[in-house]
């Protein structure tokens, strides 16, 4: 975790400046701070909130935190995404927290969330005015042995029935709304 914060401080720190913008350029770029609210993974479990920075119009950092139905949860990480100049944009991404959980109604002491590495990829689609986009990912959790542990302990007692697998991957959903303002073209610039 504090690798994640460590590198997301360094990122933050080599932001670069939105100038005068060059003909042809993109001057609608993902780049500043986003909030977003979605379900899934990526913003920390069934229904969460996300905070992005983006230093550049090709990576950010991101935080996350949710509710897992266990309990709440979160995670940190990495998105690298690729600048196309239209509105669709495809990205990769590397986190650390939140990817499994167990949860057993009616006896909450067998309740656990689990935390690890998941990578993922997705894409973003830009609203066609703002800075805002939705966001679409399928990820890929590490689950740790000790997750997979739990899972078959509590599967074998009697008087608990598994009504579900976890499935080898998870989708997340989401829209962000930039919180920086909006910086336009210079008009000067033709």
């Amino acid at each position: 975790m504090l690798r994640c914060i460590a590198l997301c401080s360094l990122l933050c720190v080599t932001q670069q400046s939105e100038g005068q913008v060059e003909p042809g350029a993109d001057p609608y770029r993902i780049i500043g701070p986003h909030l977003g609210v979605g379900i899934g993974q990526d913003v920390g479990g069934i229904i969460g909130a996300r905070m992005s920075y983006w230093p550049t119009p090709y990576t950010a950092c991101f935080v996350g935190g949710g509710w897992a139905l266990a309990a709440p949860a979160w995670n940190a990480g990495l998105e690298l995404r690729v600048p196309t100049g239209g509105r669709v944009s495809p990205f990769a991404l590397a986190m650390h927290g939140y990817n499994a959980g167990v949860y057993v109604k009616g006896k909450e002491h067998l309740n656990a969330l689990f935390y690890g590495p998941t990578i993922g990829v997705g894409v973003m689609l830009r609203q066609r005015i703002t800075r805002n986009y939705w966001r679409f990912s399928i990820n890929l959790p590490f689950r740790s042995q000790e997750f997979e542990d739990h899972r078959a302990e509590v599967g074998a007692r009697s008087d608990v029935e598994m009504l579900y697998e976890p499935l080898p991957i998870t989708l997340g959903i989401g829209f962000h709304l930039c919180l920086a303002p909006q910086q336009r073209a210079n008009p000067s610039v033709r």
